[in-house]
């Protein structure tokens, strides 16, 4: 037996059957390519667009978890998310001078535009810049996912990031349209990364705090001598200001939203015991 066949498992035929049965002109993603931060997304993209389905068009207009946002200023923003990301991946597979946002204020301008769109063209926004960031992302070869873009300080050394960049975005702003999202329904090793990403922010920014957090036997975050117990996705909506009225989204507002996820505005809530610190 060869060393390939030793190799293979039921999987692997199963999708060399499925490959041969889409013929040559189908996409794949490259065999180095962040396959778990590309599943959370896409699985975040389909969450999103479920819960987006179940609004009829007048819903879109009523005001989101966001404050000072309706839901179609979550969609179009989760909408123009997406063709900013797609501009990174078109810059590191072609070479083109492209940015997330070119101009200052571009993504506030986009959202606040895409907030007066009729439903049918939003809703067309979200689908087709989600399969347009997919197929570009398919596209990518193993040379293109580490090719560094030279880009912006606020931008991602390589398109390698922007799976991850995509998922939190696609899974908080599924929450923020306040129609029964919730990140019960991510995935948990999401959702911990989620969790341990905030906690590098929140020390980064005030060191002081000396967060941390541990998913071993449950899950637990300690914030300045405060030690929070409880499920992963209500650990993870309450570090991520969920239902706070915060921004999420890239940009300059980055530091200012995880800043404000620092004692005294950070708050428990009833589905998460603060318990003595016995071992800080």
């Amino acid at each position: 037996m060869s060393p390939e066949a030793a190799r293979s498992t039921p999987l692997d035929a199963a999708r060399d059957a499925l490959r041969l049965r889409q013929g040559l002109g189908a996409r794949y993603d490259a065999p180095n390519a962040p396959v778990r931060e590309l599943g959370w997304a896409r699985r975040g993209a389909a969450y999103f667009a479920l819960k987006l389905n179940e609004l009829g068009d007048a819903d879109l207009l009523r005001p989101s978890v966001v404050a000072g946002w309706s839901r179609q200023h979550v969609a179009a923003c989760v909408g123009y998310h997406a063709r900013a990301l797609t501009r990174l991946t078109e810059r590191a597979r072609t070479g083109a001078d492209l940015h997330l946002f070119p101009e200052p204020g571009q993504r506030e301008a986009e959202i606040a535009d895409g907030g007066t769109l009729p439903a049918g063209a939003l809703r067309h926004l979200v689908t087709h810049a989600d399969i347009h960031l997919t197929v570009e992302w398919r596209d990518l070869s193993v040379e293109d996912w580490d090719r560094p873009l030279d880009a912006w300080e606020s931008e991602p050394a390589t398109v390698r990031q922007t799976p991850w960049l995509r998922a939190r975005e696609i899974w908080l702003q599924a929450v923020n349209l306040g129609n029964g999202g919730t990140l019960r329904d991510a995935p948990a090793d999401f959702l911990r990364a989620l969790i341990d990403e905030r906690i590098a922010q929140l020390n980064a920014i005030e060191p002081a705090l000396a967060a941390s957090a541990r998913h071993d036997g449950g899950s637990r975050i300690v914030v300045a001598g405060r030690v929070m117990e409880g499920r992963l996705h209500d650990l993870a909506h309450w570090l991520c200001g969920c239902g706070s009225g915060a921004k999420a989204g890239p940009g300059a507002d980055e530091q200012q939203r995880i800043a404000a996820l620092a004692p005294p505005a950070l708050r428990p809530n009833a589905d998460i015991v603060e318990k003595e610190n016995s071992h800080a």
